[in-house]
């Protein structure tokens, strides 16, 4: 594979996690997202760089880039969200922060919510993907640029 063949193949891939907003220091143990923490490990195996977000920890320490800054500090192809029904109304509201800052990103969901209601989420946000189950091989295939058709589990 040639030098372009390689940088046109590459994505830039941000990953964020359910957000609780700042109700999450009181709720729940400061354990890092393993699912989008994992995804991103995965993308990173396979050539592509991606990064994950918790919009909580930044909630409760105020350290470090905000969700908004972040999605502005790198040209991302894709944004993915894995969204709960717990945290839904503040995941959108990340999901519509994304678009107006990414405005060229692929905008992705995944999560218990989005795969049990992923019509709601591709009529009610921009999200163009919404991907089923595990997320690995999908969000894979898409980095790669396989046709949306040929990739199993998306929707």
């Amino acid at each position: 594979m040639s030098l372009s063949e390689a940088k046109k193949k590459f994505k830039k891939v941000l990953f964020i996690s359910p957000d609780m907003s700042g109700v999450s220091a009181y709720r729940q143990y400061q354990a890092p997202p393993l699912g989008v923490v994992r995804l991103a490990g995965y993308l990173n195996s396979k050539g592509h760089y991606a990064e994950y977000f918790d919009p909580n920890l930044y909630a409760c320490s105020k350290k470090g880039f905000s969700l908004e800054e972040t999605l502005k500090k790198e040209d991302w192809d894709m944004v993915g969200f894995s969204i709960l029904d717990e945290t839904l109304l503040q995941d959108i509201q990340n999901i519509y922060l994304a678009q107006k800052n990414c405005p060229t990103a692929l905008l992705i969901a995944g999560g218990v919510e989005a795969q049990f209601n992923y019509q709601e989420i591709l009529d009610k946000t921009p999200c163009k993907i919404v991907v089923l189950g595990e997320g690995e091989v999908p969000m894979q295939m898409i980095a790669d640029g396989e046709p949306y058709n040929d990739i199993p589990g998306i929707v």
